[in-house]
């Protein structure tokens, strides 16, 4: 078998390089304890690492593992050989212009997703993807991560129309998928409404996000819906620390 690793990345961090090791080792290390009987004699199975990074910035640090080594050169090539030799492979979404990111439906949906919420645009992504967003949601065993994705789009700042999540709810099976994203449509709908009354009143606006996200996540989890008059009771670091538990 072959396990594929994934890190992602805002930003180039040096230490990349030690936490995919350290990584690997765990697996490596869980990979023993459920095959026991395979521990002598047997091989460890291979890990691809890769790093997607969607910061503003290109990664400009090294993939290989040995040039975090401190290597003096009068003895590099004498202990060169005792130490982790591994690179790390490497998607460099703020080099990748959005129309050229490929790959099987779920990668391109999920890397273009990941650079659009980087540079806060969000709301054309959804305008140009809705027929990838369509297929995936017609694939059975890609249904949870479209819902997963969405999820993750309401925790992002950003400026999606109500309308484009009602179009895609109309489009999509199983009728549970369509009513989570008509709940994000509603929710969205909603904070609009808000912020008219209001007139930008962030803190009411933000109160009025974390009231919508637990209850779409109540939604989906199955749970019963919490009264928003009754999460409107609660502090705004009590509303977050639920939201964090769902």
């Amino acid at each position: 078998c072959l396990y594929l690793l994934f890190e992602h990345k805002s930003a180039p961090d040096i230490w990349t390089r030690l936490q995919l090791l350290q990584y690997m080792v765990r697996i490596w290390t869980q990979w023993l304890k459920e095959h026991p009987s395979r521990a002598q004699g047997a091989r460890l199975p291979p890990i691809l690492a890769l790093v997607v990074h969607q910061g503003p910035e290109p990664w400009t640090l090294s993939t290989r593992f040995l040039d975090l080594v401190g290597l003096p050169p009068e003895v590099r090539e004498a202990l060169e050989t005792y130490q982790p030799k591994f690179e790390h492979g490497l998607v460099d979404l703020a080099t990748v212009p959005m129309d050229q990111i490929g790959g099987a439906l779920v990668v391109k949906v999920l890397l273009s997703l990941a650079k659009a919420v980087r540079e806060d645009s969000l709301a054309e992504w959804m305008e140009t993807m809705t027929e990838l967003l369509v297929a995936l949601a017609r694939q059975p065993d890609h249904a949870g991560l479209l819902r997963t994705m969405l999820m993750y789009m309401t925790q992002a700042e950003t400026t999606v129309n109500a309308s484009t999540f009602y179009q895609l709810a109309h489009r999509v099976e199983p009728s549970e998928l369509r009513a989570g994203i008509m709940s994000i449509a509603e929710q969205l709908k909603q904070i609009g409404r808000e912020e008219g009354r209001q007139e930008g009143r962030q803190e009411g606006l933000e109160r009025g996000r974390l009231i919508g996200q637990i209850q779409s996540h109540e939604d989906w989890l199955h749970l019963p819906t919490t009264p928003a008059e009754a999460l409107e009771q609660r502090k705004d670091e009590e509303l977050q620390a639920l939201l964090d538990r769902l």
